[in-house]
């Protein structure tokens, strides 16, 4: 069993793997988007950290989930310091990267509409933030979607990501 952080540019399927791992290799699934809000206790500690900067209680909660964890979070780079103390948590960090135009096209899909401009916001501060993310992450980047919209299948991804993470 791991625990792991999945983070990276919008429109890699960052919560689809979460989900696939928690329907296909029995993970529970921590979406930080939308999926914790019903957990009250967890959910409201991270509020106050929001809010305080103060992210203990949070930590604390984060050993007490199954060992079997993804947790997925598409977070904004400004905010490197919070992937931290998930990280603290002893929960290993990956990044989902790929090709930009085809994540574009994913993620318009995804969200409905054809106006890109939060993707593009999104990626523009990963572009300034690369080189703090990419000291964070290190090796921990898996390119999971190529031109043309292929995809490394859910399989491929998980045995590299489990694989290293085996506790």
């Amino acid at each position: 069993m791991a625990r792991v952080f999945v983070a990276g540019i919008p429109g890699t399927g960052k919560t689809h793997f979460g989900e696939w791992l928690r329907e296909n290799r029995n993970y529970f699934h921590l979406d930080m988007e939308d999926g914790f809000r019903s957990m009250s206790e967890l959910y409201e500690a991270w509020q106050k950290g929001m809010e305080s900067d103060d992210f203990n209680v949070f930590v604390t909660l984060l050993y007490k989930l199954p060992p079997n964890l993804i947790m997925t979070w598409g977070f904004p780079p400004h905010a490197i310091h919070l992937a931290g103390k998930i990280s603290d948590a002893g929960i290993t960090p990956w990044w989902f990267d790929g090709d930009r135009d085809a994540a574009r096209r994913l993620w318009a899909v995804r969200e409905g509409h054809g106006d890109t401009t939060y993707f593009d916001y999104q990626c523009e501060q990963i572009d300034e933030r690369w080189k703090d993310l990419q000291r964070f992450f290190g090796l921990n980047v898996i390119r999971v979607i190529e031109s043309q919209d292929v995809r490394l299948s859910e399989e491929v991804i998980a045995d590299r990501i489990l694989r290293v993470n085996e506790v």
